[in-house]
């Protein structure tokens, strides 16, 4: 079974054709391998984000306010991928000609090959935002899949126990210096946590997902599965830094008022 890329999104390509933020994600799951999929990443690809609004100048300009950018998957930058995954993590290292293909990616020559970077629960992977990113599922089929109880490493050996349900599962992260966010979004920010309105992964602007255009489009009975907390939630002096609370306003409690 050959693994495929789902489409993969960038940041606008002519809003934001600069470097932007640094994106990531936690592996809160299991540990990932083959049978499970992973994030992939085209590495060096951010040296020539600006070649897409060139490429594809109708639907780039089409956006308008819309964050992100698909490329086509008949793009011949994705057309290597699903022949040549290169998995790179604990226990799957890079050896022989995939070592020396690594080395002669330069600045000048951006690398064209995928890698999937193969997680342990609690590794954190980060990326310029404007990297070609995506994600693949898993290349066994369903019942060659780990089992839970098993002890399948990053490598992909399986064990044997119970079939587990949940194969992958990670949490969302995006981080730019404090002073890119201005007084006023700071002030919406810690508004929307004690609202419980979700945002997009871009801290430095406040854009609630509601009021995104795809939001919007969904099946009534789709958002119908999701629901408000009803208690505001507490936080935590660490989870209020994040926020956009400052070191004097934790000090002073403030972190601790309610709307």
């Amino acid at each position: 079974m050959r693994p495929s890329l789902e489409p993969c999104p960038l940041q606008n390509p002519i809003e934001r054709a600069a470097f932007d933020c640094v994106q990531g994600l936690v592996n809160v799951g299991p540990q990932t391998s083959k049978s499970t999929g992973g994030n992939v990443l085209i590495p060096h690809s951010h040296l020539i984000f600006d070649r897409w609004a060139q490429r594809y100048p109708e639907a780039t300009r089409s956006l308008g306010g819309e964050d992100f950018f698909k490329i086509p998957p008949t793009d011949d930058l994705l057309s290597p991928s699903a022949d040549h995954l290169l998995r790179v993590g604990k226990g799957n290292e890079m050896r022989g000609n995939q070592m020396e293909w690594a080395e002669k990616m330069t600045d000048q020559q951006p690398a064209r090959r995928p890698i999937v970077c193969l997680l342990e629960r609690g590794d954190i992977l980060l990326w310029d935002s404007r990297t070609v990113h995506c994600s693949t599922p898993g290349e066994l089929e369903l019942d060659q899949r780990p089992k839970e109880g098993g002890n399948e490493s990053a490598g992909g050996a399986e064990a044997s126990g119970e079939e587990s349900e949940l194969l992958r599962a990670a949490a969302f992260v995006c981080m730019v210096p404090r002073h890119k966010a201005s007084t006023k979004v700071l002030g919406q920010r810690k508004a929307a946590v004690r609202s419980r309105v979700t945002t997009t992964h871009r801290p430095h602007l406040y854009q609630p997902s509601h009021e995104y255009d795809s939001y919007r489009a969904l099946p009534t009975e789709l958002v119908r599965r999701f629901h408000t907390p009803n208690e505001e939630p507490t936080l935590s002096p660490l989870e209020a830094r994040l926020v956009g609370y400052s070191q004097a306003e934790i000090e002073e409690g403030r972190h601790r008022e309610s709307l």
